[in-house]
């Protein structure tokens, strides 16, 4: 009698990401080239007459699987993050009906390979989307992103800082972009790219008119540019029908550029809009507590700063604008992209 044959222990791995992600994520991270190169093969075989041994549903959890193996691998070493995402692209490849998802997934992964500084495997990736799944307003938005990553490397470190509260200041604009001393070649080349950045944030909107993230991205580098058009970008009628995300980041940028026009009133009302649309975020508290004290309500600031110092304390919580301000998706792309590829 044949003995039962052994469970294939990378598709293991793909059906226990769908109900606890935790450990298949650090086991996936863990699995050599050579190992995940053989399980691709068994799970998408390129014998047209061999059995697959993955399921429709297992592609989708092994490319988001394998993304987020990149994640935790990628701080200490590209190459290996690089392992995981051929393997997730792979793994799409056979999934020709998923192209909504794949659009998404590739935006997301060129995201994560950026923020860590990886600019050139980060248009890569874009590029292979890009050519493999068409146009879409996410890939439009990346390429904003990563002209505005080179707009930092050029001149201003905005990963590693928040420049809101430089915004408001004026040191943005007084000394435009904050280089201080640094000549009017440099600062053109900063605004150059911004320019570039937000033309490519108006195609995602075109293709796309309703893509928040395009809209959200190019309110801020008007913002940071001193373009007026900022209550353009984020009117009223987007805040009626945004998600609470979306609103919490329209009303910060809303209430920075009043700010910056000296409306300290319309600032305060702005900035109490954002808390409202995340109690949570530590963000909208301090910007609060600003306004607060622009309008000459001291008590009223001291009493907002105290209560701030108990939020962002939740490991398991990240304001939505450190998302924002560092280019990752926003996490209810983020969310539907998981949701997606832990379905049955």
């Amino acid at each position: 009698m044949a003995s039962a044959q052994a469970p294939d222990p990378y598709l293991q791995l793909l059906r226990m990401y769908r109900t606890d992600p935790a450990p298949a994520i650090v086991s996936m991270a863990r699995m050599s080239s050579s190992a995940i190169s053989l399980a691709l093969l068994r799970c998408v075989p390129t014998d047209p007459t061999a059995e697959p041994a993955c399921r429709r549903a297992d592609l989708l959890a092994g490319a988001m699987l394998h993304l987020d193996a990149a994640e935790q691998v990628l701080a200490p070493n590209s190459e290996a993050a690089l392992v995981h995402i051929r393997a997730g692209q792979f793994l799409l490849q056979a999934a020709p009906d998923k192209a909504v998802f794949a659009r998404r997934w590739h935006a997301l992964a060129a995201r994560l390979f950026l923020v860590h500084g990886h600019a050139v495997a980060a248009t890569a990736i874009l590029t292979e989307g890009r050519t493999r799944y068409q146009e879409a307003a996410e890939f439009f938005v990346v390429l904003g992103l990563i002209t505005e990553w080179r707009a930092g490397v050029a001149g201003i470190g905005w990963v590693s800082s928040d420049l809101r509260g430089a915004v408001v200041r004026g040191e943005m604009f007084d000394d435009p972009l904050g280089f201080a001393g640094a000549g009017s070649s440099s600062r053109g080349s900063v605004m150059q790219r911004l320019e570039t950045a937000s033309a490519d944030y108006r195609r995602a909107l075109a293709a796309e008119p309703a893509h928040a993230g395009a809209r959200l991205r190019l309110a801020w580098v008007h913002l940071l540019v001193g373009d007026a058009r900022v209550w353009e970008d984020v009117p009223t009628a987007f805040l009626e029908t945004a998600d609470a995300e979306a609103r919490l980041l329209a009303r910060l940028i809303r209430g920075t550029t009043a700010e910056r026009e000296r409306k300290s009133d319309v600032a305060l009302a702005e900035y109490r809009e954002a808390r409202r649309a995340a109690p949570g975020s530590q963000t909208a508290c301090l910007a609060v507590s600003s306004a607060q004290a622009l309008n000459g309500d001291f008590a009223g600031s001291d009493a907002t700063a105290t209560e701030c110092l108990t939020l962002g304390n939740d490991p398991e919580h990240v304001d939505p604008w450190t998302l924002f301000r560092i280019g990752l998706m926003d996490a209810t792309t983020t969310r539907w992209l998981h949701d997606e590829a832990r379905r049955p």
